[in-house]
C-alpha cells in the first residue's frame, strides 16, 4: 500500500441499521400504516447520518492532504447512478403499463394538443 492510498473504511452495522430504521419509517409511513406518523423523521434521521459518513469521507481525506471537491461530488454521482441502474432507474426510463415513463408524468411537456376534426 503507498502513502496515498484509501485506508480501508470499516463497514458500520451499527449505522447502516439506523438507516435500515429510518427507510422502514418512511415506508411505512407512505403506505398509511396505522400508528407511525411523521415519515418525515426517518428522512432526517437518514440525511443525518448521510451527512455524518460524507463528513466522515472529506475530513479523512483532508487529513491525507488529497482531498478534491470535484472526486467527492463525483463518487456520489457514481453512486448514484449505480443505484438507479437497478429498478428505480428502469422505472424512470422503460414504460409502465399504460405507456407513460415515470420520467415523462414526472416532467411533464407541453399539454398534448387534440386535433379536431374540421368541420366541413
Amino acid at each position: 500500500m503507498t502513502a496515498n492510498a484509501a485506508p480501508e473504511r470499516e463497514f458500520r452495522l451499527d449505522i447502516n441499521g439506523l438507516r435500515a430504521w429510518a427507510v422502514i419509517a418512511v415506508v411505512l409511513y407512505h403506505f398509511g400504516v396505522a400508528g407511525i406518523g411523521g415519515g418525515f423523521a426517518g428522512v432526517d434521521v437518514f440525511f443525518v447520518i448521510s451527512g455524518y459518513l460524507m463528513c466522515g469521507i472529506v475530513l479523512e481525506e483532508l487529513e491525507r492532504g488529497d482531498f478534491s471537491l470535484w472526486r467527492f461530488y463525483l463518487a456520489r454521482a457514481r453512486r448514484i447512478c449505480r443505484a438507479l441502474r437497478g429498478g428505480p432507474g428502469r422505472r424512470l426510463v422503460l414504460p409502465d403499463a399504460r405507456g407513460v415513463s415515470a420520467t415523462r408524468q414526472a416532467c411533464p411537456r407541453e399539454p398534448d394538443l387534440q386535433l379536431q376534426p374540421a368541420l366541413l
